[in-house]
């Protein structure tokens, strides 16, 4: 690739003369605004409180929680069931950033469905009528992306 051409991709960011910044295609007008709209993935935050939810480093408190609940207690094997806890958290954040209901049970059903699978198989050895449960999560996905196009049409 020779050093003269300044084609980008669509994914990179691009600087104007008028001091607008364009990225993805949406065009801000300065790097703060960007930066104030966007976390560093590229997802589009609505509010400072959605922003300042998806940034709070949960992981990092879930593990630490698991740590003491081990040490304290000797849960360790249980104690693993708080990682189920981190994808609830951020589609919580997500729901106070966009009032997307649907999203919400969406994967609060999912997680749910699966930790519960887990924990009657490895916990009270009962594998067998719990797997029925997981046959339910992709019937409920399919439920809320309809219902959700369900509601953008009825606002058109």
């Amino acid at each position: 690739m020779d050093s003269t051409d300044d084609s980008q991709t669509d994914d990179e960011a691009q600087n104007s003369n008028d001091g607008t910044v364009t990225i993805d295609g949406e065009t801000f007008s300065s790097w703060k605004e960007a930066h104030d709209k966007l976390d560093h993935h590229g997802k589009h935050f609505h509010t400072k409180v959605g922003r300042a939810w998806n940034k709070f480093p949960f992981p990092a408190l879930v593990a630490l929680a698991y740590l003491v609940l081990g040490t304290v207690y000797g849960t360790w094997a249980t104690g693993l069931f708080l990682v189920f806890l981190i994808p609830v958290y951020y589609a919580l954040g997500d729901f106070i950033d966009q009032r997307h209901l649907s999203k919400l049970i969406d994967v609060v059903y999912s997680v749910s469905a699966e930790a519960w699978f887990l924990y009657m198989w490895l916990c009270l050895e009962q594998p067998h009528p719990a797997w029925v449960i997981l046959i339910t999560i992709p019937v409920v996905k399919a439920l809320m992306r309809w219902g959700r196009k369900q509601w953008k049409h009825r606002k058109q």
